[in-house]
């Protein structure tokens, strides 16, 4: 009887030991921005730029996810933002966005995949695009990655102030 009570105790106290510390995951997370993060951040925005360069981004539907300094969930905001980046498929922020998810901890859950052979077929029947229909799809996709890059630099921005004041 004894063994079972000790047993149920361990049980009982063993997720409370296994929770993460936020702030030190907060902690974490500025360390690797400003040794790692940071830079990326930076070359990813220079390189965005040298491929928009004097293409204006059009008015985008496309709302990117803001810190704010009334909230206090910069972790899960720069997670939204890293996975909607890698959605955007562009070599250009390919490093960011791992640099982004090591930093906080978290990686992005996989899509699901499914191919059938109907898929398969549709592809395949489906018309090309024209280059200009890809250019503009490219360049809509930098525009997004260019809007994410700045709500992250802001999050860190963000998170990095809250922690100096704490």
């Amino acid at each position: 009887m004894p063994l079972l009570c000790i047993s149920l105790l361990v049980l009982l106290l063993l997720p409370q030991s296994l929770t993460c510390d936020r702030n030190q995951l907060l902690r974490d997370a500025a360390e690797l921005y400003n040794a790692i993060v940071k830079t990326d951040l930076d070359n990813t925005r220079e390189n965005i730029s040298a491929s928009l360069q004097e293409i204006s981004c059009p008015q985008l539907r496309f709302k990117a996810e803001n810190c704010t300094p009334n909230t206090s969930d910069e972790l899960n905001t720069l997670h939204k933002l890293a996975c909607r980046m890698i959605t955007l498929n562009l070599d250009q922020t390919k490093r960011l966005t791992e640099s982004v998810l090591r930093s906080i901890g978290c990686p992005c859950d996989a899509p699901a995949t499914t191919t059938t052979k109907t898929s398969v077929s549709m592809k395949t029947a489906r018309p090309r695009k024209s280059h200009k229909q890809k250019t503009k799809n490219w360049t809509r996709r930098l525009c997004k990655a260019n809007a994410i890059v700045s709500s992250i630099t802001e999050c860190y921005e963000i998170l990095n102030s809250r922690l100096s004041h704490s």
